[in-house]
């Protein structure tokens, strides 16, 4: 017989065998010995029991290591998109890289979370300086109103753009939002909706003059003030649009008609533009009006509003006109002193077990990805050697020549056994150093375990000393239990032993026949 074919029979007469194991081992921790084709008459020992240990820890081992791949294989995936995104790469890359594994590790986002929040930046056009000067507002923010990172990321992302804002000013920006939507009735959501239809003509208004930062603010009160009256969203930013493009461009004036901008002027006393031509801060200018609105007729009142604001929007500008004088210098207030505002509702927000379970996801990621670092490059090796195999196999499948196989078997062999050579020093010396800092640890905390274990073993010894004859008794019966259990299940055990021994003979036989 060729030594293909008799590899072929060993191969077909052990693994169906080998891949029953796993099978009986289920049925019989299940309690289903029968089942899982046990008979007595061996005498094995305890080898079965030390063998299924042997397994059960075997798969948590594949386990955590497949958990590890995945999680790191998502991380390096969406830093890789935000890479291609970008441009980055090398130093900025990996300062980037980093940025993400740290506020994976400090934040309620995990790492990966963190990379997604570059990627969407990157699509905004953000560079790498960018990113790193913004992302903690957008986490902040996103954290503190629970919304998830891509809303969050696109909100501050266009609105800073249409304000004219800087990537730096995100943490600002973050702390102003989290303020309006804590003290009016707008949530963060709704609010980044608003700024998609006014941030821009803001932006050309204030923008322009220097004073992007103060146009943000001033449009937070008046959208909080529209929204404490029920206007929220793509109509806050419409009505709020209309109102600043009518004033700015004194729409409807006529020969016969006053405009948006006389209305302001000329009706009630309050100038839009200075001296030099440049808008007056926007806040300013609706504290005067709504001082000058009370002394107007209501209908002046509607008149005006719909001069000033458009038929469709006059009712934001009435929100804005008849809001009470405490509740406009509230919000305002809060508006000013708003830095800190998103990192403070975050903690807020995390300070439960909720929160706690989240952030405790976040660090396991953490620690998943540093492993995946550790052996990513190896794996990345063993794959490729599998491609190689693969390949080989199908070469051989088609021509029927087995040489490159048992060339491919032989290599596979070696690098095996170099790699393992290779390692153990360092396995070693890695143990040694996990051994040395667990005893410096039990002896630093032996005191205290000590002074703990004296204080529980008096407490234990007053219970049973109460408790001595219910003790006895149930002792007794657990004991006899336990050893008629021990005499029925102990040929099952023993044949369990003798049958993996055997399969494990089986196996070990293949692998002589390995070049």
């Amino acid at each position: 017989m060729s030594e293909g074919a008799t590899l072929g029979k060993a191969w077909v007469q052990i693994v169906p065998s080998a891949k029953g194991i796993s099978g009986s081992i289920s049925k019989l921790l299940d309690g289903e010995a029968t089942s899982a084709g046990i008979s007595t008459g061996t005498s094995v020992g305890n080898s079965m029991v030390d063998a299924i240990k042997g397994v059960i820890a075997a798969a948590g081992i594949g386990a955590a290591i497949k958990s590890s791949l995945g999680a790191g294989m998502s991380f390096d995936s969406e830093m890789a998109h935000v890479s291609a995104i970008s441009g980055a790469t090398g130093e900025a890359f990996d300062t980037l890289r980093a940025k993400a594994l740290e506020l994976g590790s400090a934040t309620k986002f995990s790492a990966t979370e963190s990379a997604q929040a570059f990627g969407y930046m990157a699509m905004a056009g953000w560079n790498v300086e960018q990113m790193m000067s913004g992302v903690d507002g957008v986490l902040s923010l996103a954290a503190a109103d629970g919304l998830d990172l891509a809303t969050t990321s696109d909100i501050v992302t266009d609105a800073l753009t249409g304000f004219n804002l800087k990537a730096e000013d995100s943490g600002h920006f973050a702390d102003v939002l989290a303020t309006a939507s804590s003290s009016a009735n707008p949530n963060v959501a709704l609010m980044g909706e608003t700024f998609k239809y006014a941030a821009s003509i803001v932006g050309s208004l204030y923008g322009e003059s220097g004073r992007a930062v103060k146009g943000m603010e001033d449009s937070a009160l008046a959208i909080g003030l529209m929204a404490n009256a029920g206007i929220k969203g793509t109509q806050a930013g419409t009505y709020f649009r209309s109102v600043l493009t009518r004033i700015a461009t004194n729409a409807g004036a006529t020969k016969t008609s006053i405009g948006a901008l006389d209305v302001l002027t000329q009706r009630l006393g309050v100038e839009f533009y200075d001296s030099s031509g440049k808008a007056r801060d926007f806040s300013t200018v609706l504290e005067e009006c709504r001082a000058a609105w009370g002394g107007l007729s209501t209908e002046e009142q509607t008149s005006y509003a719909k001069i000033v604001a458009g038929q469709e929007a006059m009712t934001g500008w009435l929100a804005m006109m008849n809001a009470s004088e405490e509740s406009a210098n509230d919000l305002a207030n809060a508006i000013d002193n708003a830095d800190g505002a998103a990192e403070r509702m975050s903690g807020i927000m995390q300070n439960t077990l909720g929160g706690a379970v989240t952030s405790f996801k976040s660090a396991v990621e953490g620690l998943q990805i540093a492993a995946y670092d550790k052996f990513s490059a190896s794996m990345t090796d063993m794959v490729n050697l599998a491609r190689d195999g693969v390949s080989t196999i199908t070469g051989v499948v088609t021509t029927g020549d087995l040489t490159p196989l048992k060339e491919f078997g032989r290599s596979l062999l070696q690098n095996v056994l170099t790699g393992i050579t290779e390692g153990v020093p360092a396995l070693a010396a890695g143990a040694s150093q996990m051994a040395a800092s667990f005893v410096e640890g039990l002896k630093t905390g032996a005191p205290v375990a000590v002074k703990s274990a004296a204080g529980l073993v008096e407490s234990l010894a007053t219970v049973v000393a109460e408790n001595a004859p219910t003790f006895i008794s149930a002792g007794l019966a657990v004991a006899q239990g336990f050893a008629d259990g021990a005499l029925q299940g102990l040929p099952v055990l023993i044949d369990a032993s003798a049958n993996l021994a055997l399969r494990s003979v089986g196996i070990t036989f293949l692998w002589g026949f390995l070049p």
